[in-house]
């Protein structure tokens, strides 16, 4: 069935994620998801200089799953191919900045019933 549902709660996100067989596409501000994550605090300082004048950078991310008070991302622009840990507050930032609209799409599997 179709869900669709013009607010989501982070918490209900979280919850359908954390199952085994759904995943989300989610358009996030790429700009605010990677403003934290930088390994020195004078790179800190660069990189909010920079995407403080910035606009809204919107980049669609694979949400697959949780662990702890971190979502785990696959995202299409990274060249790993590994699940990236981010903090919920982080994740929960860029979801909702500005331009991204709080767009998410759920694929869920439904598990096949064998008699």
């Amino acid at each position: 069935p179709c869900l669709h549902a013009p607010h989501l709660s982070f918490p209900y996100v979280v919850f359908a994620v954390s199952r085994p067989n759904c995943v989300a596409m989610v358009l996030i501000d790429n700009a605010v998801l990677r403003r934290d994550t930088s390994p020195t605090q004078q790179q800190q300082e660069q990189l909010e200089e920079q995407t403080s004048t910035q606009d809204y950078v919107g980049h669609y991310v694979i949400v697959c799953g949780t662990k702890g008070s971190f979502v785990g991302i696959l995202d299409p622009g990274n060249d790993t191919a590994s699940v990236e840990y981010i903090p919920f507050e982080l994740f929960e930032q860029a979801w909702r900045a500005k331009g991204t609209d709080q767009d998410i799409v759920f694929v869920c599997k439904h598990s096949s019933v064998t008699t």
